[in-house]
């Protein structure tokens, strides 16, 4: 009984040392998926750079694609540094899980002897039909027949948990071997995008000194830079003005007889299922370029050279190969095409009460009033003079300017 109870007891134990394997393994997926991803993107960051790297080394559409590729780098490693972590437990857990079961092992082996010497020994010199049928009594030859029957079922049960504990212990050995040899290949994946990253910041070291040199040119590129996102900035927002003003002015006619004012609810109608598809698909939409990554983010940032010099981006930037083709994110209305001086080609598109904005583009293929499906292509991205084929795509809600990143869908 005492022996059932202590069984008992590593039984649970393991079975705790199973479950808490089992939820980790979704941590594992987790890990996996997170480095796929982040690995994608450091390769479609190196393949736009090999493509125009002659003329992008000292530019700051370069400096920009380094410094995203360093922090993918980055968090590259972080993700594999939580994976060994939780791999480390992992490991500690099945080690005391071994520990148990090799105790829990040889107990059962040193009773299971005892159990084999005991009955040896009262069964002496005695064969088991001799023991049974010379009982002085019915019911006591039943006795001696039940004590026969229960010391082999008691043998072969505990042969059984004998057996049973080795498979778990064997198990439980595999499983830390596989998850050892995953810690070393994961060692050795950190050690290389360490190295990488060594590589990555020296560049990026040497690069910020070179254009650091370029103060004076720098200066004027940002203040050009200053002029042309004020002009798109005010061109977006007179168009989303009077956008919302024509919106605003059809609903508040009331829908009278006449056949010019039938014509006008349709339009608002569909205006706001746009509107609410739209915000339905928020972290869904498509990317507007096949391939790209985001060079420079949403809002006040820090220049990439210049010190205690803040840079405002309406939008965000994504640098792409060239001769990309830009797509609409989700279906609308082309409302303007237009040529910002330092922001080349522009399209708007209203999605309902939304508007994207898809700025430096070399050419467009629609036209104003046009009413576009996602997917639509709008034209191609510009290559500026050092190489860099960057798209600025712009999202607003009413007058208020939102950060695109968080509507796209995950690459």
């Amino acid at each position: 009984m005492i022996r059932n109870k202590q069984y008992g007891r590593g039984s649970v134990l393991i079975l705790g040392c199973i479950i808490s394997i089992a939820t980790a393994q979704p941590n594992k997926t987790k890990f996996e998926a997170e480095r796929n991803v982040l690995s994608q993107r450091i390769k479609i960051i190196r393949q736009i750079l090999q493509k125009t790297e002659t003329k992008k080394r000292e530019s700051l559409g370069y400096l920009n694609a380094l410094n995203t590729q360093i922090e993918s780098n980055m968090l590259l490693v972080q993700s594999v540094n939580q994976e060994l972590r939780a791999i480390n437990q992992e490991i500690q857990q099945k080690q005391k899980a071994e520990i148990i079961l090799t105790k829990d092992l040889a107990q059962l082996q040193k009773e299971y002897a005892t159990m084999v010497y005991v009955g040896a020994k009262a069964l002496h010199n005695r064969q088991s039909l001799i023991f049974i049928f010379s009982a002085p009594s019915f019911h006591n030859l039943v006795q001696r027949l039940r004590y026969v029957k229960q010391y082999a079922h008691l043998r072969r049960k505990h042969y059984q948990e004998i057996e049973r504990t080795k498979a778990l212990l064997q198990a439980q050995q595999n499983a830390a071997q596989q998850r050892m040899q995953t810690q070393k290949e994961l060692l050795h994946s950190r050690q290389e995008r360490n190295n990488k990253l060594i590589s990555l910041k020296k560049k990026q070291t040497q690069l910020i000194r070179k254009l650091t040199a370029q103060h004076t040119q720098l200066t004027q590129e940002l203040q050009q830079r200053h002029k042309a996102v004020r002009r798109l900035d005010k061109l977006i927002a007179d168009i989303i003005q009077q956008a919302l003003r024509a919106q605003e002015a059809s609903a508040a006619n009331t829908p009278p007889t006449t056949q010019n004012s039938q014509h006008k609810m349709p339009k608002i109608v569909h205006s706001n299922k746009l509107t609410a598809l739209f915000l339905k698909n928020r972290g869904k939409l498509p990317w507007p370029v096949k391939s790209g990554f985001i060079s420079r983010k949403f809002g006040l940032g820090p220049h990439p050279v210049l010190c205690n010099v803040q840079v405002e981006n309406l939008g965000i930037d994504i640098q792409t190969e060239k001769e990309a083709q830009v797509h609409a994110i989700f279906e609308g209305v082309v409302k303007a095409i237009a040529f910002v001086p330092g922001m080349n080609r522009i399209v708007i598109i209203q999605h309902g009460t939304y508007h994207s904005v898809y700025a430096k583009l070399k050419n467009t293929t629609v036209k104003v009033g046009q009413h576009v499906q996602t997917h639509t292509p709008i034209g191609t991205v510009a290559t500026d003079a050092l190489g860099t084929t960057e798209l600025q795509l712009q999202l607003w809600h009413g007058a208020q300017k939102l950060n695109p990143a968080g509507w796209l869908s995950k690459k």
